[in-house]
Order: structure tokens, then C-alpha cells, then sequence
């Protein structure tokens, strides 16, 4: 879970956020949302630790992962099979199988359970399903990261995000860069799954699909609403109507 305590957000003169709270529990699946330029990009850099606050706090439980999608790729990354490129971002997997070329006969028994409980053994299928449902073929999965351009590396990150394993994943505007069949994949993927994920989108159908719980930042604050997208609009339209009637 995640605890948003009283923040305050400056750059120079201009608050971006102020006085914001909200509470995010394991598993919720919870749309961001508010008008351009409202700091939903400033909440996330703060959740991601690119931006600190100026006041109050942000308390994630130990060893929580948060994942996000990462704009750049490393050098010896452009080289990779796009299938590899997904497989290493599983930091603990590779990990445990580079270990296993050195282990001890202790050690290896110790490996091989963390293994099977991180489900390794499925890893390759899964992460082939993930580039699949993105749009890329079977033939793609053995061609270096270099060939792709760059929508097609934005759809790359998204699915290397999307296989690393997370306790909260952060998607900003994740359909930007794929086709009708695609957002309805996605869709579908981030519905069954069973960690929490915060979704920016204005494509307001897909988040209708996706989240249970809308937060909505509003004049440098935080409110934060249970049910869809549409229930969301429901209840602050009627919230607007009583505001203007008293």
C-alpha cells in the first residue's frame, strides 16, 4: 500500500500540489486523472523519486516494488533480442540463474525453490504473450531492440514493465502508442492482474475498463472516488449541482 501524506509540490514559485492525501491498498486498480496540466505527471515523478516534496510524505512498506515504464534504453540493450531484452528486466530471476553456474550443492537446492516460487520456469511464455498481446510476432521475438522504431520501443518498454514483477505498477498514458486491438489486450491484461496499478489516460473508455477507484487531482489536491470512471463522473457532477445549489 501505498500512504500520501499532506504533500505540498513546488517548482520556483508555482505549487503544483498542496495539502494532497490518499491512500492506495494492495491491489487496488486506480485511475489518475484531472485537467492538462493539473501535476498528475508531478504525482508520479514523486512516487517514482524523481521529485521531492516540500512537505509531508510519501511512505511506501519496505522492499515494496514500484515499477514504471522507462523511457531509455542502455546501450548493450539495443543489441538484444527483443525476448531477452523483456527476460533480463526480471533483475531477481537473472540474478538466480547467473548464480546457479557457481552454486555450491547447498546453494543450489536453495535457488531452485526461489525459483520455482518466482515462477521462473514460465518466464520466457509469459513475457512472449506480453510482446504478442503488444503487437509484435513470433518472428520479432529473436530481432535486436536497434530494428524497432520508436513507437514500436515505447510498446518495448510498456512490455517490460508490464513483466516485471511489481507490487505497484505506474502506466502514463500506456495507449498512446497502439492500435484499437491492442488497448482492448491491455485492457484484459491489467483487469486479471492482481497488483495495484495507477494509470494516467485520457482515453477515458480503456480507464472505464481498467480501474475501481478513480483519484482525482482538482485545484492542487487530491479526492479520491470508489468505482469506474463513469461512477466517478456521476458522483462529482452531483457534487458540483448541490456545491452551486447552496
Amino acid at each position: 500500500m501505498i500512504d500520501i501524506n499532506d504533500i505540498t509540490v513546488r517548482i520556483g514559485p508555482k505549487v503544483l500540489l498542496e495539502h494532497a492525501s490518499a491512500h492506495i491498498s494492495d491491489g487496488q486498480k486506480v485511475g489518475l486523472v484531472g485537467p492538462n496540466g493539473c501535476s498528475k505527471s508531478t504525482l508520479f515523478r514523486v512516487l517514482k523519486g524523481e521529485l521531492e516534496t516540500e512537505q509531508g510524505t510519501v511512505f511506501f512498506p519496505r522492499d515494496y516494488n514500484v515499477v514504471f515504464v522507462e523511457q531509455e534504453f542502455l546501450p548493450d540493450e539495443l543489441t538484444m533480442p527483443i525476448l531477452a531484452f523483456i527476460l533480463q528486466k526480471d533483475r531477481e530471476r537473472a540474478e538466480l540463474l547467473q548464480r546457479l553456474q557457481t552454486a555450491s550443492g547447498e546453494e543450489l537446492a536453495a535457488i531452485h525453490e526461489r525459483l520455482n516460487i518466482i515462477g521462473a520456469a514460465a518466464a520466457e511464455a509469459r513475457a512472449a504473450e506480453i510482446l504478442h498481446g503488444l503487437g509484435f510476432s513470433h518472428e520479432d521475438l529473436t530481432r535486436p531492440v536497434s530494428e524497432f522504431s520508436g513507437g514500436w520501443r515505447m510498446r518495448l518498454a510498456l512490455a517490460a514493465a508490464l513483466f516485471r514483477p511489481s507490487d505497484i505498477l505506474l502506466l502514463d498514458e500506456p495507449t498512446n502508442f497502439l492500435d484499437k486491438d491492442h488497448v482492448t489486450w491491455l485492457a484484459e491484461y491489467l483487469s486479471a492482474l492482481e497488483n495495484a496499478f495507477l494509470v494516467v489516460s485520457h482515453d477515458y473508455d480503456f480507464l472505464d475498463k481498467i480501474a475501481n477507484r478513480i483519484c482525482d487531482i482538482d485545484n492542487d489536491t487530491i479526492t479520491k472516488y470508489y468505482g469506474t470512471y463513469s461512477e466517478f463522473l456521476r458522483k462529482k457532477t452531483l457534487l458540483r449541482e448541490d456545491y452551486v445549489r447552496q
